[in-house]
């Protein structure tokens, strides 16, 4: 015959196996729902930072364009160079001294360039 109190505790433990699957299913499931909004909120972050730097990029393009463009950032660029160069400064006595020997005829098989060179020297003392 049918045992209905075997059957009764047999399902109900059964019930009790299903309801802890389902709370550990449960809490798996909030758990990565968890991580996949910290990950949503933080690819917002991200994209709010790139449009800001997209809104810096364009604002930068539109100055240039207003300031005429990259040929005026060449031209500011070499007036830059030009400016930056100082004036060569004169040698001092002792450095003219210095060339002298290191140019002197003598010690260059008396070739022409280094007499040129030398009365140059000799000039600028």
């Amino acid at each position: 015959m049918f045992d209905f109190l075997k059957t009764k505790k047999h399902f109900g433990t059964e019930i009790k196996k299903l309801e802890a699957e389902v709370k550990k299913w449960q809490y798996i499931a909030e758990v990565r729902l968890k991580t996949l909004e910290e990950t949503v909120a933080e690819k917002v972050k991200l994209q709010w930072k790139l449009n800001g730097e997209i809104d810096d990029w364009n604002r930068l393009v539109k100055e240039l364009k207003q300031m005429g463009g990259m040929d005026a950032i060449r031209r500011r660029h070499l007036s830059s160079q030009v400016n930056s160069k100082s004036a060569p400064q004169p040698f001092t006595p002792e450095e003219i001294r210095i060339l002298i020997q290191m140019s002197h005829p003598d010690k260059h098989s008396g070739k022409k360039i280094y007499s040129e060179i030398t009365q140059k020297l000799v000039k600028m003392r």
